[in-house]
Parts: C-alpha cells; structure tokens; sequence
C-alpha cells in the first residue's frame, strides 16, 4: 500500500466533503439525484420518420413528447405494410387523396393539413402529415400489377366527374435512373490509366470520352458509344471485366447523385422505373427534386407510395402513361 508522506510540521487537513445542492421545498422527502452528467437533448432536423404501418383502422401512436425535428418513431401493430421509412410526401397529400374514389376510405378518417394543429399540441404538424402519410402508405390493396393501373387510369380519362389525375396506391421495387453520361465519363476515367496498351481500346475511349462530353448527345448516342467501348474491351487482351468497370462506374455515378433527369409536367424531376410484381420492365416514374439529396444510396429498393397517373410525357417511354410520386417510403420490412 502506498503512503503519501506530509512535510514535517504541516498539519493533515482532510479533503472538504461535497454538499448537495439546496433541496426545494416540493421535493422534501425525496430522494436526493445528482445531476446528469449528460448534456440535455438537441434538437435535430431530421425529416426522415419510421413507422410501423398500421391497417386502416389502427390508429399510430406518437409520443407526446417527440418534436418533428427528431427522428419520429410511430408504433402500431404491424400490418401488412411492414416497417416503412417516410422519405417524402406532397403537402397536399391528405386532401387529394380524400377526394380519389380508391383512396378514400383509407383517408376520410384523416384530418386535412390545415387543420393538423386544431387541439391539444401532442406533436407538430409535420409530425401528424408524416403520421398519416405512413397510414396511407401502409394500408391493405396497394396495387401491384401494371394493368391494373392502366384500367385506373383508363377509368379516370372516362369519368369526368371523378378527380384527374387518378391517385393509387402502389408497391414494388424502385430502380433509380442514373444520368448515362456521368456514367460513362465515370467508365472513361477508370479505363483511361490502362487503355494506352492496347490501341482499339484507346481509340474507342477517346471517342466515348468525345461523346460524353457533347451536351448535344442523345442517350441513343451515349448507349452506342458506350457499347462501342465494351467490344473493344471485350476484344482486347487487356485484364479487364467489363461487368466490373461498370458496376465501379454506375457506383461513383450513384455517389455523386448524378441521377436521370427530365423537365416534365412544368417542373423537374428525377427519372426511375417502378417494377411491379416482379416485372422484367418496369413503368417510368418521376420523383420531385426533394429527393435527389434524400434518396438512399441504393440502385433498387423496395416501396410503397402514392402516385398521380399520368398520360406519358416521353415518346421513348414503354407505357401509355406515367406515374408522379405523391409520397414515398422505402420498405424496411416485408409487409405483403
């Protein structure tokens, strides 16, 4: 045992002994606490929210004390949505999808936006809009096959007295559109270091590189410059696999947001592709500009969202019509 020695003639003083902060009067009898070493919660900007889905007539809970700003945790007994992350809803959800004929039973119950903050403050408006837009994102008979939603939206083009454009409700995996010319100036940098040592190769990548950096080159273009580039690499004795160079290309692209845009219905819009039922082709679906900097980095995830049918905005999309997202959120459960 160690003992720490005093200099001769200097007297012991023992360490003086804390005292408790003064007591107030309401807490005489209680025990004393000290106080937390933790400094009290920030509050964040956070606008993603996760949610339970609960069936149509399952109410979420939220607790009182949860602000929007916070990650917002929603509980319910999980119904056949699954786990659902909220990445976005339109603002005007609630109203529009009171007025569609297939949504409206889910949504009736559901207060409109301009009237969340009537009554007690149990959370904000944006807490509440998330709340119900995970409801409707959650509900049973979410559509999953494209021919339904092509009678949806036949049927909206003959009943003039129903709303236009049709709303539904649909579930599948969402495949991210990536702008083609960032990806193959992304496959031009990885070749360029190795391409000198073979000459077919080199001068495909300098006509590649040629054409992804004309603004005035059409995707049609860029797909036979970039198919170019992968005969001549498949022909080359260079050890290269193409597969890879354009996984690692589409990968920087995706890092960098470099998605698939197009100016349509007045505004922009991210391009994607929804497969539904496990379709080898998907239908065309555009994102507001909100989510190019909220997406997932992810090619393909699985979905749920609301969307308005549309009559096609491109003559080089597959289908008679197009889908614009109303609200979206990403599938982190296997619901049904």
């Amino acid at each position: 045992m160690h003992t720490r020695h005093l200099p001769a003639g200097l007297p012991f003083t023992p360490p003086p002994t804390p005292r408790p902060p003064s007591t107030p009067p309401s807490a005489i009898g209680t025990p004393f606490q000290p106080p937390s070493p933790y400094p009290a919660p920030t509050y964040l900007q956070n606008e993603r929210h996760l949610a339970h889905a609960a069936p149509a007539d399952t109410d979420a809970h939220v607790d009182a004390w949860l602000e929007p700003r916070l990650p917002v945790i929603a509980t319910a007994h999980a119904g056949r949505g699954g786990l659902l992350e909220l990445l976005w809803a339109a603002d005007d959800l609630i109203t529009r999808t009171k007025e569609s004929p297939t949504l409206r039973p889910v949504a009736e119950p559901l207060p409109r936006r301009d009237v969340l903050s009537v009554g007690p403050p149990v959370a904000s408006d944006e807490t509440l809009h998330a709340r119900h837009a995970l409801r409707l994102l959650g509900a049973d008979g979410a559509v999953t096959d494209e021919r339904t939603l092509e009678a949806l939206w036949l049927e909206s083009l003959v009943d003039e007295s129903g709303p236009y454009p049709a709303l539904a409700h649909v579930m599948g995996e969402l495949v991210v559109g990536l702008d083609p010319r960032a990806v193959l100036r992304a496959i031009a940098g990885l070749l360029e270091p190795v391409a000198k040592a073979d000459a077919a190769t080199f001068d495909a990548l300098a006509a590649a590189s040629a054409v992804s950096q004309d603004e005035w080159q059409t995707g049609r273009s860029i797909e036979a410059a970039t198919e170019k580039l992968a005969g001549a690499v498949a022909r080359s004795r260079l050890d290269l696999s193409w597969p890879h160079v354009v996984a690692s290309a589409r990968r920087a692209a995706l890092e960098r947001r470099a998605f698939a845009e197009r100016t349509v219905l007045g505004s922009e819009h991210l391009r994607a592709m929804l497969h539904l039922g496990g379709a080898a082709t998907g239908v065309v679906l555009y994102l507001p500009k909100a989510l190019h900097a909220r997406l997932p980095l992810y090619e393909r995830l699985p979905i749920r969202a609301i969307v308005a049918i549309h009559p096609s905005q491109d003559a080089l999309e597959p289908q008679r019509f197009a889908l614009v997202a109303q609200a979206l959120a990403r599938r982190l459960s296997d619901g049904g």
